[in-house]
């Protein structure tokens, strides 16, 4: 084969640390420079949403090689520096240390944006806690249930 070809799906969530929420009114702005930030490492964002708590991004790889920890930590260094530079209503802003990446199969891709764009509907049942602790359950990934929202 004299060509190599890369596709890969990822739905990535992160949370905030602080109790202070992102401001309905600022949700599009933020969503909008972390597409930017995405942009940057070659990563098409798909849908990016989520509720004034955490985050959700469908992202497409067309890389082999990407080292994602450097990717999200640089997402949500700059997102929280453009926050605080926002108002003071960021001054104590924080996201938590970890995150949630989890592969999608091309046949599930648009189930995975329609979640995302309909975060503020599907969390009027759920906390963003539970949604999380149903993702880890649903990818068969062993966690700790109290250190799963603690920066511990």
């Amino acid at each position: 084969m004299a060509h190599s070809y890369i596709r890969l799906y990822f739905h990535l969530t992160f949370h905030t640390k602080t109790a202070t929420p992102i401001q309905k009114e600022d949700l599009s702005d933020v969503y909008a420079y972390m597409s930017g930030v995405f942009h940057r490492y070659n990563i098409t964002p798909l849908s990016i949403g989520g509720v004034g708590d955490h985050v959700h991004a469908i992202l497409q790889f067309k890389e082999s090689v990407i080292d994602f920890a450097t990717v999200i930590r640089d997402v949500k260094t700059a997102s929280n520096h453009w926050l605080k530079k926002r108002g003071i209503q960021y001054h104590k802003f924080q996201w938590r240390r970890g995150y949630g990446l989890f592969t999608i199969s091309h046949d599930r891709l648009g189930t995975a944006i329609d979640y995302v764009r309909n975060q503020a509907e599907h969390h009027r049942s759920k906390t963003a806690r539970d949604e999380y602790l149903a993702f880890l359950r649903a990818m068969n990934i062993e966690f700790y249930d109290k250190y799963v929202f603690s920066d511990d």
